[in-house]
């Protein structure tokens, strides 16, 4: 047979512990079959395991008028430990407590109705399970349950019992079920938005590409089909843009060496004191011909010739031009 511990001794500074004390120690008897021994041993164990100050507390109980043997009886002997250790209880302030007694925010069912029954067990009550059944189904927080409960004609406390706590069982279950899919609703959105934002960003990315792209040939187009791209800058000749976008600095001057020019006419060399000369200065010129004034003398020059450059005679540098700047 298995071997059991006796309880703990009762610290006599908390009398409130006797009810938990006894009962620890009446399943301590039965366990080890301490009932079926004689009274006066049972209520010796009793007494060595709630420890030194209650030998003290059992003399008390015994006095000349007891009948011989009334104290060695088990049950007696807890019937005093019981006067001893809880007072005489108020009834009416118990079953005040009991019908003031509601269901509680955030507490569950099992817990209402566990504490339902602790309260019950002080009020005296002739019929305890229907006061019970009474009270959770006028006080318990789901009115709708209360409602359901009160229209069963043959509820006993069984069946409002195990009534709560299926609904509560079942509204939990639903609960947790729809966080679940809120949760993945959540994260739907999430999803979509990040989708949204990386379409957004590539929109961007598409958009900055075909800027890029603008600054070749300065028109609106989309990614990858520049008008400009094959073309050749008129000015600096690269492939790859046009000429009003080209970033390529200008040349001021240029030298080139020429091997030979071409001149439309010459005409024959006259002096300063030739009839000729005067020609040049008449007021009708021939067709093609204009007159410009060179040092502040007019000098004729025939005009739209296709040359590459200008000369005039050294009879004329020298007979007028050369008068003129001294």
């Amino acid at each position: 047979m298995a071997k059991f511990s006796a309880p703990e001794q009762l610290n006599f500074a908390k009398p409130e512990d006797w009810p938990d004390l006894k009962q620890r120690f009446s399943r301590y008897r039965i366990a080890t079959k301490l009932n079926k021994e004689p009274a006066d041993f049972q209520v010796s164990a009793l007494i060595y395991s709630m420890g030194p100050e209650a030998e003290q507390v059992y003399n008390s109980f015994v006095s000349p008028n007891d009948d011989e043997g009334e104290e060695e009886d088990f049950d007696h002997v807890l019937k005093l430990f019981d006067a001893h250790f809880v007072p005489k209880r108020n009834v009416i302030f118990e079953r005040a407590r009991f019908h003031s007694r509601t269901q509680e925010a955030g507490e569950s069912v099992e817990q209402y109705i566990r504490h339902l029954y602790e309260l019950a067990a002080h009020c005296d009550f002739h019929e305890k399970e229907e006061e019970i059944r009474d009270r959770l189904v006028i006080w318990i927080k789901d009115k709708d349950l209360s409602l359901k409960l009160q229209m069963t004609s043959d509820l006993t406390l069984k069946k409002a019992v195990d009534m709560a706590r299926h609904s509560e069982l079942v509204k939990q279950q639903n609960s947790e079920a729809g966080a679940s899919g809120h949760v993945d609703e959540v994260k739907s959105k999430v999803y979509k938005n990040k989708w949204k934002k990386t379409q957004y960003e590539a929109a961007g990315r598409r958009k900055e590409n075909e800027k890029k792209n603008f600054g070749r040939c300065g028109r609106k187009h989309a990614r990858n089909k520049c008008p400009a791209k094959d073309r050749e800058c008129n000015k600096c000749h690269k492939i790859g843009h046009f000429a009003n976008k080209c970033k390529t600095r200008m040349i001021q001057d240029v030298t080139e060496e020429v091997d030979s020019l071409f001149l439309g006419s010459i005409n024959e060399t006259m002096t300063k004191n030739e009839a000729t000369v005067d020609e040049v200065i008449t007021d009708t010129e021939p067709p093609w011909r204009t007159t410009l004034v060179i040092c502040h003398t007019p000098v004729s020059f025939k005009i739209d010739s296709g040359a590459d450059t200008t000369i005039i005679n050294e009879a004329t540098y020298s007979g007028h031009l050369c008068q003129a700047e001294t």
